[in-house]
């Protein structure tokens, strides 16, 4: 197994500069037989999340659909047809890495019969969440089932709002409010500067609630943050309504400094030091 991590993190056109690399990897194996007995796992944890790419809508999903490509070899396809005819079907429902986790515990249980020790290794942990891709996953799958956290669920279609709604600014400055009252007296306080972008994630309103998104630039520091915060109007209540935010807020620009002035690597994010 290999994890590469720096070749495109910082930068998606420096993943050109392993294709080569790769290709004499793969070519080899290929050359020496060794995937007609080896199923082939090329994944990632998740896309780009910063920069100019990150703060589009292709972005938007992007950060939330990671590459997967499985490539089984004939031995396998010829003993468990079944398998090649779940992985395309699966190809277009809604997956997981806890799917990954388990399709992995398919494997090992399936091939499980030789010594002890490697029974012994192959007894994962069971988890909640996950079905084996060996397996066809139900067509209605949502993201709560799939154990994929709402602000990484790729089922929300944004309806765009215009930059001027009072709800995006309403949403950025509670945004706002939440960060600066964990944000440590080493950094500055952060107001906002401006709205980029912002949409509604549920088109049907469910009950006296909305969620939006919101992409919004801070002073000092000009970070490009994103939230999602929901927005409840009682009936009952005069005003523009409640604003909370949702899951965590992401920073979608680079680091351009060090942050030296704290050690929390999550409030680092947002900290601009004094």
């Amino acid at each position: 197994m290999s994890w590469l991590t720096e070749l495109a993190h910082d930068s998606l056109n420096s993943l050109q500069f392993g294709d080569n690399s790769l290709s004499i990897i793969l070519k080899n194996m290929f050359q020496n037989g060794v995937f007609n007995n080896t199923i082939l796992i090329v994944t990632s944890d998740h896309g780009f999340r910063f920069g100019g790419v990150r703060e589009t809508l292709a972005g938007y999903y992007e950060d939330k659909l990671p590459n997967l490509w499985i490539r089984l070899p004939q031995t396998v396809i010829q003993k468990f047809p079944q398998w090649e005819t779940s992985l395309d079907i699966n190809s277009r429902r809604l997956t997981s890495v806890y799917d990954v986790y388990k399709s992995f515990s398919h494997i090992l249980n399936t091939y499980n019969n030789s010594s002890a020790n490697f029974q012994k290794r192959s007894n994962f942990e069971e988890r909640n969440y996950g079905t084996s891709l060996f397996k066809i996953i139900p067509s209605e799958r949502s993201c709560e089932n799939a154990g994929i956290p709402d602000s990484y669920c790729a089922c929300h279609f944004p309806i765009r709002l215009p930059i001027d709604d009072v709800r995006l600014r309403r949403a950025a400055e509670s945004a706002l409010q939440e960060l600066n009252s964990q944000i440590p007296l080493e950094c500055y306080k952060l107001t906002l500067q401006g709205i980029k972008g912002g949409a509604i994630l549920n088109e049907i309103k469910i009950g006296n609630s909305e969620d939006l998104i919101v992409e919004f630039i801070t002073s000092p520091g000009d970070f490009v943050l994103e939230a999602t915060v929901t927005r409840y109007s009682p009936s009952n209540y005069q005003g523009d309504g409640i604003f909370q935010v949702k899951q965590n807020i992401q920073r979608l620009s680079k680091f351009i400094s060090e942050v030296n002035c704290i050690s929390d690597q999550k409030l680092q994010l947002y900290c601009l030091c004094r």
